[in-house]
């Protein structure tokens, strides 16, 4: 199961940009992990940030 997971992942992380449809995201120690991405009611880009850095 956790293979098929990994093939799954991979599949969607080698797609384009555009076409895989979410943001793929790398945070490095100290940082941030996003949990969400959206545009406000004007258009712009409202970021949501897990409470706990990567350690």
């Amino acid at each position: 199961v956790k293979a098929d997971a990994t093939l799954a992942k991979d599949n969607l992380n080698a797609m384009s940009d555009v076409a895989r449809g979410y943001i793929k995201t790398e945070p490095v120690t100290g940082e941030f992990p996003v949990v969400n991405v959206q545009r406000d009611a004007s258009g712009n880009l409202d970021v949501d940030y897990d409470d706990v850095a990567i350690t």
